[in-house]
C-alpha cells in the first residue's frame, strides 16, 4: 500500500483560482491516478481548429481583395498609390493575419456555469467582502456536531443555497469526535467539490476560496490548535464531545470581519439561550452579531423534544420582504432577540448579501430526520452527489487490498461492509451492557451474521455474485479484544488502524474517513440502527453501488430477531 505522507492536500474546490492567481500545480495530479477533475484541455478540438482555419482564410481573402481593388482603382485613374496607402494596406494584411492566428479569449476558454470564477472577484482576500461580486448573493453556516452530522449539515446548507439562488460557502469540518487539539479539515479534502458543483450546475465554494484563512496556498490547517476552556454555558448538545478549538495566541490570525447573521438555535429549542456554539467563525476570523429568527420557523410548534425547522421557513428570510418583516417584528431595543458580536461588541442586522445562519443540522422539508426517507430533497438533490475525492478513494482502496491480501493495483472484488456502532450508544442502554459481547442491549454478532447471510443469498440469486466470508469487511468503534476475536472467528476482515498507523501517517481524521469510504463501496452493507454514519453509508452504497443493504436493530435483548 502506498505510503501517503501526512498532510492536508490542496482541495478540488480551490482550483482553478490558486492555479490562476498563484501559478502552482494541482497536487491532485500527483496524489490521484484516478483524477476526476474536469480540466480544460490545452489542445483545441477538431471543430474549433476547423473554424479557426476558415476564419483565417476569410480574413486573408478579404485583405487581398481590398488591396487588389485599391490598386485597380489607381491604375484606372493612371495614378500611383501614395506610399501611405501601400503601408496602411500592408499593415491591414498583417493585422488581419495576426488576429486570425491569435484566437480571442472567448474562443480558447468557455467558463462553465459551475466554475467559481463566475461568483468571485478573484483570489482570496483579507476581508471576505472584497471577494464577493456585487451582483451575486451567498449563504453560509457553521458546523457544530459529529462529523457525519456535519456532512448532513453541509448538504442542508447547499440545498438551501439552491432554493434561494445563493452560492453556498462551506466551512471546514470540526474535530468534535476526534479530539479538540486536532486541526479542522477542509470540506474539499474529503469531498470532490468540482464534481459536486458540476452535478449541481452551480458553484460550490469553500471559505478558503473566498478569504485568506491562515496560509491559503497550503490551506494552513496543519498549524497547531488548542482547546478552549469551557465557560459556565459550555454544555454540548446531543452528546458531542466538549472542547472547541481556537488558534494559539502567537499564530497568524485571519483578519476579523464583523458580520450580522440569523440565529436559528434559540427559535427551535428552549434549553440554551444563545446561538449554537461553533469554533468555525473564530477559525475564519468572523465576529458574529446574531439576530434571532421568529419562533414560527419551528417545524413542530411548542414540542420540546424536537428542534427542527424547514428549508422554506428559513428561505423566506433570504428575500427582501421576509427579511424586512422579521426585522420589523423586533421591538425597540430588541436586546432579548439580538446578540452583539463578541469581539467588537457591534450589533448588526443580518447581512443581505452574505446570508449566514448559526446551525442547519435540524432542517427538513417535511418530516424530522428525513434523511432516512427516500424523498429527502437534501439527499436526492445534494448529498448523493457528494463523492469522495480521488485521493481519499485511492488511499482506501490500498487499505482494502491489504485487508483482502491482494497485490497493489489489483481490482477490488465485490465485498460486504459492516458498520457496528457501540461507543457513545452505551448511554442509551438501561442497564448498560456488562461487556461488548453482552446481548442485553447491543445486537450480538450472530444477529449481524444473519443479516450478512441474507445479503450473500440475495446477491447470489439476483446477480450471480458470490461474496465469501473473507470478503466481509467490519468497521466499528468497539475496542473490546474479545469482541474482535469473535469477528475473526467468523472469517471476516477489518482494517486495524492502530496497527497500520493511519492516524500517525495521514492524520487523526483519516481512520473515520477511510471507514466511511469502505462502508460506501460494498456490494452489500449492514448498518446500525439510529446511527447517522450507518444511515449515510447505506444511502451512498444504494445510490452509488446499487448495494443490497440491511439495518440491525438494538436496544434490548433480541431486538433484531426476525
Amino acid at each position: 500500500m502506498p505510503d501517503y505522507k501526512y498532510h492536508h492536500v490542496r482541495t478540488d474546490s480551490e482550483q482553478p483560482f490558486l492555479d490562476d492567481y498563484k501559478s502552482r500545480k494541482s497536487e491532485s495530479d500527483l496524489d490521484s491516478p484516478l483524477s476526476y477533475h474536469h480540466r480544460r484541455s490545452s489542445v483545441s478540438s477538431p471543430s474549433l481548429t476547423k473554424r479557426r482555419r476558415w476564419l483565417f482564410a476569410a480574413c486573408a481573402l478579404l485583405s487581398v481583395a481590398s488591396i487588389t481593388a485599391l490598386a485597380l482603382l489607381f491604375i484606372l485613374t493612371n495614378r500611383e498609390p501614395p506610399p501611405s496607402v501601400v503601408e496602411e494596406s500592408e499593415d491591414l494584411l498583417k493585422s488581419n493575419a495576426s488576429q486570425c492566428a491569435q484566437p480571442s479569449q472567448s474562443e480558447t476558454e468557455v467558463i462553465p456555469p459551475w466554475d467559481k470564477r463566475n461568483v468571485l472577484v478573484g483570489a482570496p482576500t483579507r476581508s471576505f467582502r472584497d471577494n464577493l461580486r456585487s451582483d451575486h448573493q451567498y449563504i453560509t453556516s457553521w458546523f457544530s456536531a459529529g462529523w457525519t452530522n456535519d456532512v448532513m449539515t453541509a448538504a442542508n446548507l447547499i440545498y438551501l443555497g439552491l432554493i434561494t439562488d445563493r452560492t453556498p460557502i462551506v466551512p471546514p469540518f470540526t474535530p468534535s469526535h476526534i479530539g479538540g487539539d486536532v486541526p479542522p479539515i477542509p470540506f474539499g479534502e474529503v469531498f470532490n467539490v468540482s464534481r459536486l458543483a458540476q452535478a449541481l450546475g452551480t458553484p460550490v465554494l469553500e471559505w478558503h476560496d473566498v478569504k485568506e484563512v491562515r496560509n491559503n496556498s497550503e490551506l494552513g490547517w496543519s498549524l497547531p490548535f488548542v482547546p478552549t476552556q469551557s465557560g459556565p454555558e459550555g454544555v454540548e448538545a446531543d452528546g458531542e464531545i466538549e472542547g472547541e478549538q481556537r488558534p494559539p495566541q502567537n499564530s497568524w490570525e485571519a483578519q476579523q470581519d464583523v458580520v450580522g447573521c440569523w440565529e436559528v438555535w434559540e427559535s427551535v429549542q428552549s434549553d440554551e439561550h444563545f446561538a449554537r456554539r461553533s469554533a468555525v467563525p473564530q477559525w475564519l476570523g468572523l465576529d458574529i452579531s446574531y439576530t434571532q429568527l421568529p419562533p414560527s420557523i419551528k417545524l413542530v410548534p411548542d414540542y420540546v423534544h424536537d428542534q427542527h425547522t424547514t428549508f422554506w421557513a428559513l428561505a423566506q428570510y433570504s428575500y427582501p420582504e421576509g427579511r424586512a418583516d422579521a426585522l420589523a417584528r423586533i421591538p425597540d431595543g430588541g436586546a432579548e432577540l439580538t446578540h452583539p458580536a463578541q469581539a467588537s461588541g457591534e450589533t448588526l442586522d443580518p447581512d443581505e448579501q452574505m446570508m449566514c445562519l448559526d446551525y442547519l443540522y435540524y432542517v427538513a422539508a417535511h418530516t424530522p430526520f428525513e434523511f432516512e426517507k427516500d424523498f429527502s430533497p437534501a439527499w436526492r438533490e445534494v448529498a448523493t452527489h457528494m463523492h469522495w475525492t480521488d485521493r481519499l478513494q485511492e488511499i482506501t482502496n490500498g487499505y482494502i487490498r491489504k485487508a483482502f491480501e491482494l497485490p497493489e493495483g489489483a481490482d477490488i472484488p465485490p465485498y460486504i461492509a459492516i458498520h457496528v456502532r457501540h461507543g457513545d450508544f452505551r448511554v442509551y442502554c438501561h442497564p448498560p451492557p456488562e461487556s461488548a459481547l453482552d446481548p442485553s442491549c447491543f445486537a450480538p454478532l450472530s444477529a449481524i451474521r444473519t443479516r450478512v447471510f441474507e445479503i450473500q443469498a440475495e446477491l447470489l440469486a439476483a446477480r450471480g455474485v458470490s461474496v465469501p466470508a473473507s470478503h466481509v469487511l467490519m468497521t466499528s468503534d468497539e475496542g473490546d479484544a474479545e469482541w474482535w476475536a469473535e469477528v475473526a472467528a467468523m472469517g471476516w476482515r477489518w482494517i486495524d488502524h492502530g496497527k497500520e498507523g493511519t492516524a500517525g501517517r495521514l492524520g487523526r481524521w483519516y481512520p473515520v474517513l477511510v471507514d466511511a469510504v469502505v462502508q460506501s463501496g460494498g456490494a452489500g452493507f449492514v448498518g446500525t440502527d439510529r446511527s447517522t454514519m450507518s444511515l449515510m453509508a447505506r444511502r451512498r452504497a444504494e445510490d452509488w453501488q446499487g448495494s443490497v443493504t440491511r439495518t440491525v436493530r438494538w436496544g434490548s435483548l433480541g431486538a433484531d430477531e426476525h
